[in-house]
């Protein structure tokens, strides 16, 4: 009896070694660090930038729009004010950022926007965007591009202005030609 006790206590021992080892040789998934949205994050020294994306107005069947908004939040824990200045290809500007942990919207919230133009943006594509903190740390990430439809970004993607009407009569309408019928 002494035995079968001994035996069923080192079993549920080892079982209990073996299943509870398998982090040994693989790392705790729950402290890696990622950006649980649509966006990306970016950590300078005592600034950091949370969830930028780029969002352009690509309702019905626009593939690709002139200008979109970068949208992101800007943390200060430098304890001093500081800015981030902003690049991208034929943009630089400077964001001033609120008091120490505080958190500075950009792009929404009646926030400043930051307007990218120029090169055609398309929904589903990234754009390079370089952030530069105060103390001069540099670092460029990719930013993805998204669009307006989704109901939470509605109203912060810049307004891409309306074609021409295509109904015919209609203001800024040219008549199609028209053959003869017996031609």
């Amino acid at each position: 009896m002494k035995i079968r006790v001994v035996a069923a206590l080192a079993i549920t021992a080892g079982l209990g070694l073996s299943l509870t080892a398998c982090n040994l040789a693989e790392p705790q998934r729950t402290t890696l660090q990622y950006a649980a949205s649509d966006g990306v994050n970016v950590s300078l020294d005592g600034v950091d930038v949370r969830n930028a994306l780029i969002i352009g107005d690509f309702k019905g069947d626009v593939g690709e729009v002139a200008t979109a908004n970068l949208v992101f939040a800007a943390v200060n824990t430098t304890g001093k004010p500081a800015t981030l200045t902003v690049g991208a290809p034929g943009l630089s500007q400077v964001v001033d950022l609120a008091a120490p942990d505080k958190i500075t919207p950009v792009g929404y919230e009646g926030a400043q926007p930051i307007v990218l133009s120029g090169a055609p943006i398309k929904a589903g594509q990234t754009v390079s965007i370089t952030f530069t903190a105060s103390n001069g740390q540099t670092q460029t990430k990719d930013v993805p591009v998204v669009g307006s439809d989704f109901v939470e970004y509605s109203t912060i993607a810049p307004k891409q202005p309306t074609s021409p009407s295509s109904v015919p009569g209609e203001p800024g309408t040219t008549p199609a030609a028209t053959t003869p019928a017996n031609a």
